[in-house]
């Protein structure tokens, strides 16, 4: 499957059009800007599935082999980001364009066993679907040690490749 969208406000909006200002000269603010891509809203993502079954490989064991790969475009992790981008204000996409890939391939009998062997992130991909922006007080203005800026825009990155084994044995009447 194949998605491309445009995912864009259709006009400015500001504060007050979402609540009652008491001063509206003084208070009101741009809160999203004509134009700009919403958050966490990859404009572009596909994702693949190919699946082969032989039901009958070894006598009454059948076998199945499944690729699956995902792609989505650079993307803004939070509002901040997508509306100053927009306006010209240092906004950026910090959320980098992504792939990743897992292969299976799994022996059954029809009601008796299966087992099967998975790949995750089979090609070791390090992908970021996530950056944490949070900023906390207790470190003073700059939300970290002073000088420090290690610990903003983190990402959280998906887990490196893995290999599953999995064996399942139905007694009784079966599945």
């Amino acid at each position: 499957s194949f998605t491309e969208m445009k995912s864009a406000l259709e006009d400015d909006y500001f504060l007050r059009d979402l609540v009652a200002l008491a001063d509206p000269a003084s208070q009101d603010q741009r809160m999203g800007a004509k134009g700009q891509e919403l958050a966490i809203a990859p404009p572009r993502k596909w994702w693949l599935g190919v699946e082969y079954r032989w039901p009958e490989l070894l006598g009454t064991v059948g076998a199945r082999l499944r690729y699956d790969h995902w792609f989505q475009a650079a993307m803004h992790h939070d509002w901040w980001n997508a509306m100053n981008a927009k306006t010209g204000n240092g906004g950026r996409k910090l959320i980098a364009e992504a792939r990743e890939a897992s292969v299976q391939l799994s022996f059954d009998v029809e009601g008796s066993w299966d087992l099967t062997v998975s790949i995750w992130n089979l090609w070791n991909e390090r992908n970021s679907q996530w950056i944490d922006s949070s900023y906390s007080g207790a470190f003073g203005p700059e939300g970290t040690w002073p000088g420090v800026r290690r610990y903003v825009n983190m990402p959280g990155y998906n887990q490196p490749r893995q290999l599953e084994i999995r064996f399942t044995k139905w007694f009784g009447s079966g599945s």
